[in-house]
């Protein structure tokens, strides 16, 4: 019975034994892999950390510009741009960098282009808006007898801006195509625009001009919707380099807590 009692236990030792080699193993195995993983994280942190450093200005950038087309703050100006609403191609300023970054993120590389197809197209839709505002028959005439007034109140005061140019012209229809309720007092057309800028603005209610105005809040609404989905792939991305490799950039928590309380 004792003989039978030392073989069982013989044989449960050697069980145990083998049962701990095996765990050793996988143990070792597994804090060697534990070590390559971190060896390769360590190795691609400075690629990472490259790359958000042209993630990380986009965010600010793109939620700059969202709440602008959110106020309707488009910035038109008669040179044909809108200072406020921008391609985010012109920001990265490092293709190969950008272009690392699309290897592992092609989805929101295909978004961001989207989004800069569309800014274009805002473009040409506030270009067309704006040209059929100045083709409207009384456009010239009103403004022109506006300055004529204008100028006998405020006798000698900047009077070449109130002369019935095409240059003088394109900085009304500027205000008139954004929509300015009133003009920043370091305007030369501050006085003027409070006087008759509520007239001035009616042109952009014309009926004549109704299908292009409504273009335009088409484009700027589907540019938020691209720009909302944008910002939430990116800010997604960041906090997991912040996760996975302690990427550090200036300014993250703070936007972080600012987002949670909102």
């Amino acid at each position: 019975m004792i003989s039978n009692i030392l073989l069982y236990a013989n044989e449960y030792s050697s069980i145990v034994i083998a049962a701990a080699a095996v765990i050793t193993a996988i143990f070792t195995a597994i804090l060697a892999c534990s070590h390559l993983i971190e060896r390769r994280r360590e190795k691609k942190k400075p690629r990472i950390q490259k790359i958000a450093e042209v993630v990380n200005p986009l965010v600010e950038i793109l939620e700059h510009q969202k709440r602008d087309l959110e106020k309707g703050t488009i910035g038109w100006e008669k040179s044909g741009y809108p200072t406020h609403v921008h391609t985010m191609s012109i920001f990265l300023w490092d293709k190969h960098i950008y272009d690392d970054f699309k290897k592992d993120n092609q989805k929101v590389a295909d978004k961001i282009e989207k989004h800069d197809g569309e800014v274009k197209k805002l473009r040409g839709c506030l270009q067309e808006f704006a040209d059929n505002i100045k083709s409207l028959p009384d456009f010239k005439n009103t403004i022109s007898t506006r300055f004529e007034e204008y100028k006998s109140k405020e006798k000698g005061d900047n009077a070449s801006f109130f002369e019935p140019t095409t240059n003088n012209f394109g900085y009304i229809l500027e205000s008139i195509v954004n929509n300015e309720q009133e003009l920043n007092e370091r305007n030369v057309y501050h006085k003027f625009w409070s006087l008759y800028g509520k007239e001035l603005l009616k042109f952009r209610k014309r009926e004549e001009v109704q299908e292009y105005k409504i273009e335009v809040e088409k484009r700027c609404r589907i540019l938020i919707d691209i720009e909302s989905a944008i910002l939430n792939d990116l800010r997604n991305i960041l906090k997991k380099f912040r996760e996975k490799y302690g990427i550090v950039y200036s300014g993250f928590e703070d936007k972080e807590k600012r987002r949670l309380l909102k």
